[in-house]
């Protein structure tokens, strides 16, 4: 009886994990809010906009805090390394606020900037096998239709104006530079309105359609087609460096080992990066990035927010960033830079379990990479889905061999919902 009572609330619990948990279902939301919210931005009245700039970041924390029962499971060394980020750039904005005075709005927009990504890798952190694929499968046909939606674009114009949302800045902002030629193209913006952040979400599809074994050939040879061709379309050098190191990274780790692959990418980073950049129209990326950098080791402790990053103070001259990394490294100093410098040895090591986890840490990897040449990086509305890689490669869902753990342990089913006392279809809704 004891072994029948066992083996049933095991089942059960296997059949609540096949189902949607809170958890995923509020990073879909999240990814689906951000894939419309420029749209919804361009078409409503500028009152209302601020509720669709922040709703994706609101899921986003909403799943941060559902997960919060799973926090056992997690590694507490990548857990507290990400909460001291987070308070090192608190007192940061603090600092930006409080001792330089800068305007609070310009110090809070490079604090969502630099935070978030942190937030969604600890989110990353709690995903289940489950979650994580029914992610990556709404990943794949949000992109598939954005690819489709792009070569609509290109082809016939687009059916929002994008000048709407870009306050009139339409022609630099679309304009692109074909790679090979050298001549000026004019780019898709996919349902973001946005070139470069578009390509980063078109590439993280990309990576779950070469990726996913379960993926029947007829519908993974069209969306590789389709994804490619958008790619090309939307033109972003950022999305093709984290792609290119998402995938190349994990291959190559099979001929080297990990240090192998630490030193032949620690020496083709600077120069590969420097030539996405420059192909981009300018050497803001690059630049912005050394001057994070420079500003880490000369002001070891942090020089505060506001001082690098797009969204700086226009007072402010003497340091541009195009650079994601370099505003934290900025703000945050030394101890930041060895933060950041530890993770990526950390999921480097990683590529050497192979398995699943190999190349969810080579996804984690192109999007650090793209971080610190690319502020499209830390456009969430984008780049939900890579951020989770990141978090979900040093949690402990995988075993030594890099596989998925058996087991399921804090999942809640979205059934597990109920509607309040005071809601007169509570009995209907429950009984359903």
């Amino acid at each position: 009886m004891i072994a029948q009572d066992s083996e049933s609330r095991r089942s059960r619990r296997e059949s609540a994990s096949a189902g949607w948990t809170v958890v995923g279902a509020l990073l879909v939301a999240a990814i689906v809010a951000g894939q419309l919210q420029n749209a919804f931005e361009a078409l409503v009245s500028p009152g209302v906009r601020p509720i669709a700039r922040s709703l994706d970041d609101v899921l986003v924390l909403a799943a941060v805090v559902a997960g919060v029962r799973r926090l056992r499971e997690l590694p507490l060394l990548a857990v507290g390394t990400l909460a001291l980020y987070v308070l090192t750039m608190t007192v940061a904005a603090g600092s930006g606020i409080v001792i330089s005075g800068l305007p609070k709005a310009d110090v809070l927009f490079l604090f969502r900037q630099s935070v978030m990504p942190a937030l969604l890798m600890l989110a990353g952190m709690t995903l289940q096998r489950r979650e994580w694929h029914k992610i990556g499968t709404w990943v794949l046909w949000i992109g598939v239709a954005n690819a489709l939606y792009c070569m609509y674009e290109i082809m016939f114009g687009r059916l929002i104006d994008p000048v709407e949302f870009e306050s009139g800045d339409y022609v630099g902002f679309y304009l692109g530079t074909n790679p090979f030629t050298g001549e000026v193209i004019d780019r898709a913006g996919g349902f973001l309105l946005n070139p470069p952040t578009v390509g980063m979400f078109l590439c993280a599809a990309l990576f779950v359609a070469v990726t996913r074994t379960t993926l029947v050939w007829y519908y993974r040879w069209p969306a590789i087609g389709m994804l490619l061709v958008a790619i090309w379309l939307v033109n972003s050098r950022g999305g093709i460096l984290a792609l290119g190191i998402a995938v190349g990274l994990p291959i190559a780790v099979r001929f080297v080992n990990a240090w192998g692959v630490i030193a032949l990418g620690s020496l083709a980073m600077i120069p590969l990066g420097v030539e996405v950049a420059s192909h981009a129209g300018s050497g803001r990326h690059s630049a912005g990035l050394l001057r994070g950098i420079e500003d880490a080791i000369f002001s070891p402790f942090g020089r505060g927010l506001g001082y690098a990053g797009l969204g700086r103070p226009s007072e402010i001259t003497d340091a541009a960033s195009e650079s994601l990394l370099a505003i934290p490294f900025s703000a945050g100093g030394v101890l930041v830079l060895i933060i950041v410098l530890a993770l990526f040895i950390r999921l480097v090591l990683l590529l050497n379990n192979g398995g699943h986890q190999s190349w969810i840490a080579g996804l984690a990897l192109g999007v650090l990479s793209a971080a610190l040449f690319a502020e499209t990086a830390g456009a969430i509305s984008g780049t939900v889905p890579l951020w989770l890689a990141a978090g979900l490669a040093l949690s402990r869902r995988f075993d030594a061999n890099g596989m998925w753990r058996v087991g399921v342990v804090g999942a809640i089913p979205l059934s597990a919902i109920r509607p309040p006392a005071f809601w007169p279809w509570r009995r209907a809704i429950s009984n359903r």
